[in-house]
């Protein structure tokens, strides 16, 4: 072998062919990989290309399935005579994976039932109820770190799942050769002819892990990410059956990767690879927003992003935007709360925290705020967020009362009450901000027209029980009225009572 090496090297490559088929015929070398993929890359060198393709196939039919070189090597061969078709087929990883692991569903499929159960999903009360695919024993060694909230005393108990499934024995990752060829796959498929493949592609091999892991009620992941111990035992979990990742981190992380040695895919490929399907989601906006979304929720549970600070950051600053352009305040919120040290001096980071609660469906912000306000009683943009009292209502009130035609006080006086309403129950926020309108912000005619408005829509909901809790016809009325009989008006005043209040 060293001979045909060295005349290999010297381009004497008949030679070397000479000599390797000699090899060939012996019963000690013939079932060499080593020798068959030397011959195939004399035959490549020599320019007998149809000579290689047939030595490359017999490793990979023959001899080792698994061999990595021989696979990509036989591919770049067929891609540079054009024939793409063929080799695609021999990048797929399909049959090397463990036998007995279901087939993922589609990547729209995914995104479709996680906005179904998010749009769906009761807040608050059953939100408990719906978060039952995790480890209690997991849950036993999870304790409560820092400034983490939670609504109720204690951390949220989660029962075992009977779908729990054994993910260290089918979790792709764990396969670094079908890691790898799937990683290949995902790069040959990257055309502007073929986008729509890379990207189902690239889904499945990012966040199959993910999928896996949580069971197959991966939807409920959707619902989890709301909670910051429940994202902290998928990453956890992720970890801790996927030691593949996280060995090659520590290895990887800072040098070039060395195929021949590591015969895998480093977490910089991996990453470049979830950056690429993020600019092929925003290309697609709005129609792909459900993925964009799902997709920078799930690339933060990977211990790849995990693993680096960078990327984790930049991971978190992803989620941040995509949850806000989806209107779901509560993911941005906790990852808004993360970096609250480091970017609590900036404007900038108010202002997104604000958009963030106020988009919020839940309260996990409320003591989170009393806490800023109480360490740091001098923050008007806390203050302003928190509603307090002390700090913002009050001084607001005395100044309006300074300089009444100030309309800047007057909007920000609004903003404060409007931050307060968003503590209330969701069906009720809207009449807070109109009470605010009028009550302490003393705009008349505005007041009215709201009132009006309420009066004359519909409640929402499916059924009466819904419509129910969203009818608020007696409380704008009885306010209507109110204004009226301050503006000299009692007999409308009366009139609004009686079609609307008395019973």
């Amino acid at each position: 072998m060293d001979i045909v090496v060295a005349y290999k090297e010297k381009n004497l490559y008949s030679i070397s062919i000479q000599l390797i088929l000699k090899l060939k015929k012996s019963n000690v070398t013939c079932k060499l990989v080593q020798v068959w993929t030397l011959l195939a890359e004399c035959y490549l060198e020599a320019g007998e290309t149809e000579s290689a393709i047939k030595a490359y196939r017999h490793v990979i039919e023959n001899l080792d399935p698994r061999h990595t070189g021989a696979r990509l090597g036989l591919v770049n061969l067929l891609r540079r005579l054009g024939r793409n078709q063929e080799a695609l087929k021999f990048l797929n990883p399909s049959n090397l994976v463990q036998k007995g692991v279901k087939p993922e569903i589609s990547l729209t499929e995914q995104c479709d039932l996680i906005v179904q159960k998010r749009e769906k999903s009761p807040l608050k009360s059953n939100h408990r109820s719906t978060v039952r695919s995790f480890a209690s024993s997991d849950l036993r060694k999870t304790s409560v770190v820092g400034d983490i909230d939670s609504d109720e005393c204690s951390v949220e108990k989660v029962c075992l799942d009977s779908d729990w499934l054994d993910a260290s024995a089918n979790l792709v990752s764990r396969d670094h050769v079908a890691y790898r060829l799937a990683y290949e796959r995902c790069r040959m498929l990257d055309t502007p002819e073929s986008v729509d493949s890379f990207l189902e592609e690239a889904w499945a091999l990012l966040f199959s892990d993910v999928t896996r892991v949580c069971g197959p009620r991966f939807t409920q992941l959707a619902l989890t990410l709301d909670s910051e111990q429940h994202r902290k035992l998928v990453i956890d979990r992720l970890a801790s059956v996927a030691p593949a990742l996280t060995d090659t981190l520590s290895n990887q992380i800072d040098a070039e990767r060395s195929t021949t040695e590591t015969n895998g895919v480093s977490s910089s490929d991996i990453w470049g690879l979830f950056l690429r399907v993020v600019d092929v989601l925003r290309a697609r906006l709005p129609k792909s927003l459900p993925q964009l979304e799902t997709a920078t929720a799930w690339a933060s549970l990977l211990p790849h992003v995990q693993g680096n600070d960078l990327r984790r950051l930049a991971a978190s600053h992803l989620l941040i935007s995509s949850s806000l352009i989806a209107r779901h305040g509560t993911p941005a919120f906790l990852e808004l709360r993360k970096i609250q040290k480091q970017w609590s001096e900036y404007n900038q980071y108010w202002n997104v925290m604000n958009l963030a609660i106020t988009l919020s469906r839940d309260f996990k912000h409320c003591r989170f705020l009393d806490r800023l306000v109480t360490k740091d009683s001098l923050n008007l943009a806390i203050g302003t967020i928190a509603s307090s009292d002390t700090l913002v209502r009050a001084r607001l009130i005395n100044m309006r009362e300074k300089f009444p035609d100030d309309a800047l006080l007057t909007l920000l006086l609004a903003v404060g009450f409007l931050s307060m309403s968003m503590q209330k129950h969701i069906g009720s926020r809207h009449l807070a901000v109109l009470q605010a309108l009028f009550f302490n912000s003393a705009i008349t005619h505005m007041a009215i027209h709201y009132y009006e408005k309420v009066l004359d829509m519909e409640p929402i909901g499916n059924n009466p029980e819904e419509k129910s809790l969203t009818n608020l016809y007696k409380e704008a009325a009885f306010n209507l009225a109110l204004l009226y009989r301050t503006n000299g008006n009692p007999s409308m005043a009366r009139h609004i009572l009686q079609k609307y209040v008395v019973i």
